[in-house]
């Protein structure tokens, strides 16, 4: 299993700012241990609209959210 720490660029311009995440298709959202963490389809609210990140933190809990582009590069 690969491992890999990931920061969001909080200082690129104009960037989105994701809120809550309303509902995951898959995932059991109550304090979830690791293997909880499965790939699902998000519905997610946006706090403030601006420039989309490949790699973004939701939620209270900053939950990972990738794109597709970075979910490919790191399978």
């Amino acid at each position: 299993m690969k491992y890999y720490l990931l920061r969001e660029d909080v200082r690129f311009p104009e960037r989105w700012y994701l809120g809550d995440i309303k509902h995951c298709n898959n995932w059991l959202f109550i304090d979830p241990p690791s293997e909880y963490m499965e790939p699902c389809t998000y519905a997610l609210e946006v706090r403030e609209e601006g420039v989309s990140l490949d790699f973004s933190l939701a939620g209270y809990a900053s939950v990972p959210i990738l794109s597709e582009k970075a979910r490919t590069a790191l399978h």
